[in-house]
């Protein structure tokens, strides 16, 4: 015949377990014989830095055999990924494309997967170049980049490396001057280790096409200098 065990208690108790456990909370249940029951404990690790750590978990029972039941634990706390974001060359003519580049960047020993796809969301009137000639060195990574959009992703089947870094590269164009402002927001990519904490941004000059100019005229040439066409 199959005995009922009723849980009287689960802490983390100082003064009940032998060995001197920090006390975490109380409760009470019932496990029928034969049978296991799942217990969760949640956790607070949001000021603990990366590592792994240990614990034990006490449940004392009206089980005379099992009366004191130690369960060790432990938590792995891991860090959150990084982003970083920049274009090159950084100042283009118009018309001209200039390579976007996502830096993926992960500081744990392992790698890490996305759970939702990472999407750019380019600046109004900046668009993906004709030729995108996307790219990835992210691991299972497909980027999606279509002529025109004003946007590009990285699927979430992508993985970061672990203690290193990947990229998303895709050329894109404008078809106006100014100064291009491109931005992902924390939170933009996230992964099972968490998502990034800060913003990523880089900023695309774009500037009308370049006058070329006498210099034995003795000025300076540029796009911004006094210019003697002839």
């Amino acid at each position: 015949m199959l005995a009922v065990h009723r849980v009287r208690d689960l802490h983390i108790d100082p003064i009940a377990h032998p060995r001197g456990r920090t006390y975490l909370s109380a409760a009470s249940g019932l496990v029928n014989g034969g049978s296991a029951q799942d217990v969760t404990i949640g956790v607070d690790a949001a000021s603990l830095a990366a590592g792994v750590y240990s614990a034990h978990v006490c449940l004392t029972t009206n089980d005379s055999t099992h009366a004191l039941v130690d369960v060790p634990v432990k938590l792995t706390v891991v860090n959150a990924p990084t982003l970083a974001k920049a274009f090159t060359p950084a100042s283009v003519v118009v018309g001209a494309p200039s390579t976007a580049t996502v830096t993926l960047s992960n500081t744990n020993v392992s790698a890490i997967s996305l759970t939702a796809a990472l999407t750019d969301s380019l600046p109004t009137g900046l668009v993906v170049a004709a030729t995108p000639n996307a790219s990835t060195t992210c691991s299972g990574g497909v980027v999606t980049a279509n002529a025109g959009a004003g946007s590009f992703s990285l699927g979430s089947s992508a993985q970061i490396p672990g203690a290193g870094s990947c990229t998303v590269k895709v050329d894109v164009v404008a078809a106006s001057v100014g100064a291009y402002v491109n931005t992902l927001a924390a939170g933009s990519l996230q992964t099972e280790a968490g998502d990034t904490a800060a913003d990523a941004s880089a900023i695309l000059t774009v500037l009308n096409e370049r006058i070329f100019c006498d210099a034995f005229e003795g000025v300076a040439c540029g796009p911004f200098a006094p210019t003697t066409v002839k």
